[in-house]
């Protein structure tokens, strides 16, 4: 799985939930208005205008920030398990480059690309220590 997917998964995830909180959040909200029982809470509103509105006023930004911090705690462990899951493996390619040693970068020569494990150049007279 490549981190394009993961990043898939985990965008798919935090859709759902929150198109699970905006639904949830909506649904309190008309039951503010209309009266009911508010579901997962379970408190019993009479309903009306002036409910209605302290419900859109303290409610939704309380559910809000509830749902906010639960996303956050499927989340980071569901990102870091796909890290764990996905991390990738050293290939045989990855081994011998690693025995050859370290690669000296000496800069792109004009058409000649740039030159593998070549000895330094010389440093330019304003750039030698002194």
């Amino acid at each position: 799985m490549s981190a394009h997917t993961s990043h898939k998964i985990l965008n798919a995830v935090a859709g759902v939930l929150a198109a699970c909180a905006a639904a949830f959040t909506i649904w309190c909200a008309v039951i503010a208005f209309i009266g009911g029982r508010i579901p997962i809470f379970g408190w019993e509103l009479e309903g009306g205008v002036v409910q209605g509105l302290l419900w859109l006023a303290v409610g939704v930004p309380i559910v809000s920030t509830v749902a906010y911090i639960f996303t956050l705690v499927v989340l980071i462990p569901l990102s870091l398990l796909i890290d764990v899951v996905t991390k990738r493996r050293p290939s045989d390619n990855d081994r011998e480059l690693a025995a050859e040693g370290p690669v000296t970068f000496t800069g792109v020569v004009e058409g000649a690309g740039v030159e593998r494990n070549a000895p330094p150049t010389e440093l330019p007279e304003h750039h030698r220590p002194n």
